[in-house]
């Protein structure tokens, strides 16, 4: 089935699964066998999304690490040593997926279609993948899930498969996720520790609401006040003008548990519910409208206007919100009818869409 079968415009890759499979019954391997592996499209998009940061930063650096898998020597290596182990098993998972296909993959991914323009959802790729150090990867070159991570249960696969395909329409639309490590003013770091919370919200919101396991998921993850805290003091040290440091940023804005995903989740859910005193709640259409290049600012004015009474937000996070709107000159919709920074032609027409 490998490239063959496309969901809602995007095409499945198992090569690197079904390449790492054949290259585990293999006795010794070659160069030229491990060259194979490597240059799979799945294993090019893994070593193009870790190579700024991740260990599998290059071909060379993944069959280092497999080369030290088989031998079954000490170390995490990259997230091969995981994949070694776990090989019997992830054919077993591959050849579930497919055996399962309209339910894992066709349903979840009609859910999240809902919540993207229809010329929003462009052509992408799902990679899935044997190994890598992270769970699963998107951006707006395509989507990856990999098989060799941990336990996979059918809603685990199904919130993964969803949660990456809504973050791959979402970043067509918006642009690549930003990047803390590249801003310089406090304005930069507030933005983008908005945007991400936007990003991250939506699509766990999204994923979790495809695989039916919303209400699972808010119990198993719970937004204490310690949590609350650690977000707030990003925004402070921002207003302070100190840059974050980079571990701590990372627990706080990445990953779809982390105190930014459960917050924009939890905002995100308040919106479609919130009726501003219309007696008919926004729905999907404001999250729906929300996902255009910077529209987080959206995000964040209209759940102003519907949480105003909700403690859910520490008082800085809105101190620097207020602080960029400002410095952008945006306006609210009090005192305009549009919000300035979207190109109404960019607005989808819901009503033909669904």
């Amino acid at each position: 089935m490998n490239m063959e079968n496309s969901v809602d415009r995007i095409m499945f890759d198992t090569e690197s699964v079904e390449k790492f499979i054949s290259l585990s019954e293999l006795e010794e391997w070659s160069e030229k066998d491990l060259n194979k592996f490597v240059s799979s499209k799945g294993v090019q998009y893994l070593i193009q999304q870790e190579r700024e940061s991740g260990p599998n930063y290059s071909e060379d650096a993944v069959k280092a690490f497999l080369k030290k898998a088989k031998q079954e020597l000490s170390g995490e290596l990259g997230g091969w040593a995981t994949a070694w182990k776990e090989r019997m098993r992830i054919r077993k998972r591959l050849e579930h997926i497919l055996n399962r296909w309209d339910y894992l993959v066709t349903r979840p991914l009609s859910i999240a279609k809902e919540y993207v323009p229809d010329w929003a959802r462009g052509e992408g790729t799902c990679y899935f993948l044997p190994g890598g150090s992270k769970e699963s990867y998107s951006g707006r070159k395509g989507v990856a899930v990999n098989l060799g991570h941990g336990t996979k249960s059918d809603p685990q696969l199904m919130f993964l498969i969803t949660r990456g395909a809504y973050h791959f329409w979402f970043t067509t639309i918006a642009g690549e996720d930003p990047c803390i490590q590249a801003c310089k003013t406090p304005s930069e770091f507030i933005e983008t520790f908005l945007d991400l919370t936007h990003r991250e919200g939506m699509a766990a919101l999204v994923g979790v609401r495809a695989a039916g396991i919303e209400e699972q998921f808010f119990q198993e993850n719970v937004i204490d006040d310690e949590k609350k805290e650690r977000y707030g003091k990003a925004f402070q040290r921002a207003l302070e003008g100190k840059a974050p440091e980079a571990d701590t940023m990372k627990r706080i804005f990445s990953g779809y548990t982390s105190p930014a995903a459960l917050l924009g989740a939890i905002m995100a859910k308040k919106l479609e519910e919130c009726d501003l005193g219309t007696n008919r709640s926004l729905g999907k259409d404001v999250l729906y409208t929300a996902i255009v290049k910077r529209g987080f600012f959206v995000f964040f004015e209209m759940y102003q206007a519907c949480g105003k009474n909700s403690p859910l937000l520490p008082d800085t996070v809105w101190k620097a919100y207020e602080k960029v709107r400002r410095e952008r000159n945006i306006l609210t919709p009090k005192n305009r009818s549009t919000y300035p920074w979207i190109d109404e032609r960019e607005l989808p027409n819901r009503s033909s869409d669904i």
